[in-house]
């Protein structure tokens, strides 16, 4: 992993591959190592990107009450340190609403959208009552954290998501957009992926049968392919 100053943070990053840019972002309380199987095997034919969001994996952590909008600025920032004037960018989960966020408030930045298990934030995709049970369900989980979880910029992370509703932004968004859903998510449940696709003008839907909601983990082999297919029609 290298790292770069960007917007008053050090952003790590891992990067191969030789090809048309293609920025991969991570879930929450994850970090690039999430993307890890599929970014090589996405690297035979894209110059692939995967950062590690602020407070997450080796980067610098976000003040408290950092925004998705805020988010959104490092990663337009981030992309200038290392020389990308846009990319295709993919994101899964909170990457996949990070993802939105960018293309909203930097479009030229976005060459295509791949939202994997993605939201509109939570507020967005599973109303408020939804979002403020998933923050408590999330709360509850990191007071035991996974090994290289830092909790507070975790919180920091899910407040900002929690509290994100992108639905009346779709419809603005002018770039070709896969929507990936896997039959087994029942985090994002077919739903939420099915108003992303409609909200989105012209967006394709792809199901991975028998998948749960980190298809980049559980199934990196297919989704690459996926993603390959839709990114060569799109180049």
């Amino acid at each position: 992993m290298e790292r770069v100053p960007a917007a008053g943070f050090m952003i790590a990053y891992g990067r191969a591959g030789h090809g048309p840019p293609l920025l991969l972002l991570h879930g929450g309380a994850s970090d690039a190592t999430e993307w890890r199987a599929a970014a090589g095997l996405l690297a035979a034919g894209h110059d692939v990107v995967a950062w590690d969001a602020p407070g997450c994996g080796a980067s610098t952590d976000p003040p408290p009450r950092f925004s998705l909008p805020g988010y959104a600025d490092v990663l337009a920032a981030f992309m200038t340190a290392i020389g990308l004037r846009d990319a295709h960018v993919a994101g899964v989960s909170f990457g996949g609403g990070l993802a939105i966020q960018l293309a909203v408030r930097h479009p030229a930045r976005v060459r295509s959208l791949v939202l994997v298990s993605a939201y509109a934030g939570w507020a967005g995709s599973l109303g408020h009552d939804g979002a403020t049970e998933r923050r408590r369900l999330v709360a509850q989980e990191l007071r035991h954290p996974e090994p290289g979880v830092r909790p507070a910029a975790a919180m920091t992370m899910v407040d900002a998501f929690a509290q994100s509703d992108l639905r009346a932004e779709l419809s603005g968004i002018r770039v070709p957009v896969l929507v990936v859903h896997g039959t087994e998510d029942a985090r994002a449940p077919r739903p939420v992926a099915e108003a992303l696709r409609d909200g989105i003008p012209g967006a394709r839907m792809a199901v991975m049968e028998g998948v749960g909601h980190v298809c980049t983990v559980e199934a990196p082999g297919r989704l690459a392919a996926l993603m390959r297919e839709f990114l060569s029609t799109v180049r």
